[in-house]
């Protein structure tokens, strides 16, 4: 006999502009943004501001109706990247010209060139030489829906548990785990590809 649990409830608030997402479970609080309207991208400070408020609001009513305690056991951010890669309608180009972890290169010429690559890699994040969390960064080739231009979807996350459940720890870890998608955003992409995107050192 199996029996299927039921999906977990879950509360979904939508800003007036379509960007700000807010998802509330019985387990986590996330906070997103979402690309919409031709809005401009928000800073990492603005979003970070934003879900303090909120989490702190979260405690605030869970306290003030006697429901228990928020406790935190795990904190993670995530970017997800989409970059164009290579010509509409056409075979994506080579991964190396994108990712410096590709090198495409076998022990002889009987494979030629795959057909897809898939990447996922797995970091340890440490303070002070002590692990506290992991960085995974997965790569996926896609064609975007609408012209069929080929993308790689570039997704980096950060997760790990803060040092205690107050809310500092909390905002401490995000910090840290922004910093280390940033710095493994161009850590594992080309200088070329930072050439074409203008990138400042």
């Amino acid at each position: 006999m199996s029996l299927i649990k039921p999906p977990p409830h879950r509360a979904l608030f939508v800003s007036t502009d379509q960007t700000s997402l807010l998802q509330l479970q019985r387990d986590r609080l996330i906070q997103n943004w979402r690309k919409a309207n031709n809005q401009p991208y928000p800073r990492y400070e603005q979003i970070r501001t934003s879900f303090r408020e909120q989490f702190e609001a979260l405690c605030r009513f869970v306290a003030d109706r006697r429901l228990g305690a928020c406790v935190p056991n795990q904190c993670e951010v995530t970017y997800v990247n989409h970059i164009e890669w290579g010509r509409k309608g056409q075979p994506p180009e080579d991964l190396s010209e994108v990712l410096a972890s590709w090198t495409a290169k076998n022990t002889d010429g009987f494979l030629g060139t795959p057909e897809q690559v898939d990447l996922v890699t797995h970091h340890i994040i440490r303070t002070e030489g002590v692990p506290v969390g992991r960085l995974h960064i997965a790569a996926n080739p896609r064609y975007r829906g609408d012209d069929l231009q080929p993308m790689l979807v570039l997704t980096l996350t950060a997760r790990g548990r803060p040092t205690s459940e107050g809310v500092d720890d909390v905002m401490r870890f995000l910090d840290l785990g922004h910093e280390h998608v940033v710095r493994g955003f161009a850590s594992v992409t080309t200088p070329e590809m930072h050439k074409r995107w203008g990138r400042r050192a």
